[in-house]
């Protein structure tokens, strides 16, 4: 008795799904024919503005120019620019150390260089990062599964691609699956 009721439930459980999948359809498909026309254009009509009277002309002035005295102004006496070779110690502090300049300096500057951006800390290696990974076969199998498509059950996933060119993503789902998931969720 009891797998004739599981049958049924499922049957009942996937009709019940398949009608609202097909009512969603049908109810996308529908279009209300009452609706409005909104008209494309509008016509505003602007009443015409009163003119004006023409005014008389002003009396011809003859204006005197204005004196202001102007205030005495101390200019600030300008000190020269510092000599190039007091500057050369700020240049080479920013600049010297630079990567694609630290084959151009002295082995002294070299010295003083050390620890200062990327140098390496020995000139007979090379500076590479060292990982901090404990476990690298770990770390590359949860790398892989990252970038791996999601999984969900009772769904697969088909992509069309033509000449390199993504046209389509199509998402599948069972129903019959999604029902047994469904019906095994209730039964929990």
């Amino acid at each position: 008795m009891n797998v004739q009721r599981d049958r049924v439930a499922g049957l009942s459980i996937a009709l019940l799904l398949q009608a609202a999948f097909i009512a969603l359809l049908i109810q996308s498909l529908h279009v209300n024919g009452t609706r409005k026309l909104v008209p494309h254009e509008w016509i505003m009509l602007l009443p015409k503005l009163p003119t004006p009277s023409p005014k008389k002309p002003a009396p011809h002035v003859k204006a005197r120019p204005l004196e202001v005295p102007l205030p005495a102004v101390d200019i600030p006496r300008v000190e020269p620019a510092p000599p190039a070779t007091a500057l050369k110690g700020l240049g080479s502090e920013l600049f010297g150390c630079a990567p694609e300049n630290f084959s151009n300096l002295s082995p002294e500057d070299r010295e003083k260089c050390r620890g200062f951006g990327i140098s390496p800390a020995n000139s007979n290696t090379v500076a590479a990062l060292r990982s901090h990974v404990r476990d690298p076969g770990r770390h590359a199998a949860e790398l892989a599964a990252r970038k791996a498509p999601a999984r969900v059950d009772c769904t697969h996933m088909e992509t069309e691609v033509i000449d390199n060119i993504v046209l389509d993503h199509k998402l599948f789902v069972d129903p019959l699956c999604a029902a047994g998931q469904i019906r095994r969720a209730i039964d929990r």
